[in-house]
């Protein structure tokens, strides 16, 4: 659909290579033209004023369990935190037929396109090897119904001591045939270093990137980030590397904290940080209000040159009761809970273009040749815009419009 947006106003850290009218905030006013469904100079489309709305590029939303979501209702919600939450989800394990697995990761997937998102990468337990596991196989069946609208990048989340198993090689080959990434849950007592090692080597010959559950936790003794870096440094290992949660930093002093914050930087790790899950989980008990929040500090990682991105993680499932995949939901606790209302603009990125690099895809930024995926909210500066939820924004795809969301 051929048209020119008159008048938007877009994040300033996200327009490539364009120029507009610098507002002072983190903002800049253009006229953004569509042909072929791509931004274009120039356009013989009808105009459409937009009287200086904020339009954003479309989400990427790089951790999420699939194969888990919208099991709350049957399976129940931790009420004590994350032991619980995972022993819920594995009493709930059987009931994932492939019929049960096809219709809620559909939704799942509806639902984020709808709000705006144009990638998933999606965490699926891996007892068992791609080719034998009911959940890999219904995402790879997922990936092909929506070939060319939503890329969906799978993560398989092992055990550690699953590397030291003869069959570990064939695993990492099965994984790498569909394009995912080796994964894994990292406790705060870190993992054995040959066995860490093992797994590392075995992906880096598989040509595998990693995505490590890490340090999801609020005592500040944990180890699991410094187990990971360590294996890094052992090994060399130089494919990409996520590590997820990591709250046991925000339980750290700053002079503790630090060090390891740098280490990361140097070590090239992406951190993704999963504000709404985090904040549910973390010192939870019943009767009582804990002041931890579990969100890591991603100020002080971004300051030191480590890329950091927002996630939904789970949605409706015994992790975290609420969610819809909206990754503008996700931004706005974010900003709410680690204080980012002053760089606003600036912190859009981490649902945007730097969860996109992540993924290693050309999407999250607003640019000539770039898709003309794009979000009109109506909303004129940050505090408008960050107000409130937006059920009423409306989603481009190659700049043609969905339609209105009507709720999940």
């Amino acid at each position: 659909m051929n048209r020119v947006l008159k008048n938007a106003r877009i994040p300033a850290a996200l327009a490539e290579g364009l120029s507009g009218r610098d507002l002072g905030n983190g903002l800049i006013e253009l006229d953004l033209p569509i042909a072929g469904g791509k931004i274009a100079p120039a356009s013989l489309g009808a105009p459409q004023d937009l009287g200086g709305k904020i339009v954003l590029p479309c989400f990427v939303d790089a951790h999420v369990h699939l194969d888990k979501t919208y099991t709350a209702q049957r399976a129940g919600v931790s009420r004590t935190g994350l032991d619980e939450a995972v022993g819920l989800a594995m009493q709930d394990a059987p009931n994932r037929t492939a019929a049960d697995l096809d219709t809620r990761m559909e939704r799942a997937a509806e639902a984020a396109y709808r709000a705006g998102t144009v990638a998933l990468r999606s965490h699926i337990d891996s007892m068992q090897a791609p080719n034998d596991n009911p959940g890999w196989q219904a995402l790879v069946r997922l990936q092909q119904r929506w070939a060319g609208r939503l890329t969906i990048e799978p993560v398989a989340l092992m055990r550690i001591e699953r590397a030291i198993e003869d069959s570990f090689a064939d695993r990492c080959a099965q994984i790498a045939a569909t394009g995912g990434l080796a994964g894994g849950y990292i406790s705060g007592q870190g993992c054995d270093p040959a066995m860490i090692d093992r797994f590392f080597e075995q992906a880096a010959g598989a040509g595998l990137g990693v995505d490590f559950h890490v340090d999801e936790t609020a005592d500040a003794s944990a180890r699991g980030i410094e187990s990971v870096l360590d294996a890094m440094t052992r090994t060399g290992f130089a494919g990409r590397v996520t590590l997820s949660h990591c709250c046991k930093l925000s339980a750290q002093s700053p002079s503790v904290a630090q060090p390891i914050v740098e280490r990361m930087a140097a070590l090239g790790v992406h951190v993704i940080s999963l504000p709404l899950s985090n904040a549910f989980l973390m010192g939870r008990a019943p009767g009582q209000m804990s002041p931890l929040r579990g969100m890591t500090r991603v100020q002080e990682l971004a300051a030191a040159g480590v890329p950091v991105s927002f996630a939904s993680d789970n949605v409706q499932d015994p992790f975290y009761a609420y969610g819809a995949y909206d990754m503008f939901e996700v931004m706005r606790a974010g900003l709410l809970i680690a204080q980012l209302e002053g760089d606003a603009g600036h912190w859009l990125q981490a649902i945007t273009r730097t969860p996109a690099s992540a993924m290693g895809l050309q999407a999250g930024v607003i640019g000539y040749g770039r898709p003309a995926d794009l979000i009109i909210f109506d909303a004129y500066d940050w505090a408008d815009l960050f107000s409130r939820a937006h059920e009423n924004r409306t989603v481009l795809r190659a700049g043609a419009p969905l339609p209105q969301r009507t709720g999940q």
